[in-house]
This record gives C-alpha cells, structure tokens and sequence, in this order.
C-alpha cells in the first residue's frame, strides 16, 4: 500500500521523550509516532471526538474513589487504634 509522508516538529525535549520511549519499545521514533496517530485516530468518532477527555473524566473519578476509599480506610484504622488503649 503506497503511503504518505509527512514532516512534524518537535522540540529537542519532546524528541528526546519520543526516543527513549520508542527504544524501550524496541521501534523506531517513526513507527511509534505513526502507531500513536493512528491508535488515537481510530479511538475518536463523530460521535466522540475527543476520546481523551472522556478517559481523563473516567480517570479523575476513579481518582475520587480512591481518595473516599482511603478516607474511610483511615478512619476505620484511627477507630481500631482508638480501641485497642
């Protein structure tokens, strides 16, 4: 299948963000790149066309669960501490 090539700028910073993360998966910063786009292409619709903030939604909730499970984790070790003096 013929492709299209196309050039992208990235700061020294990021490149160098891209290259470790690309070798440590054993690809090539192009490869990585490529299958980055196009995994995120293909997660947006038109009905959902910013995926990324829905997971970030389901991420912060999640977070908020865990600081309520946390809270209560405490709570209950604080009213055992409590009984045992």
């Amino acid at each position: 299948m013929p492709m299209t090539r196309t050039t992208i700028s990235f700061t020294r910073e990021d490149m160098e963000l891209l290259r470790k993360a690309a070798k440590r998966q054993g690809s090539s910063v192009s490869q990585f790149v490529r299958e980055a786009a196009l995994m995120r292409a293909r997660m947006a619709s038109d009905k959902n066309p910013y995926p990324m903030r829905d997971l970030a939604e389901q991420l912060r909730k999640l977070g908020e669960q865990g600081y309520e499970l946390a809270d209560k984790a405490l709570k209950v070790a604080e009213d055992e501490a409590e009984r045992k003096r």
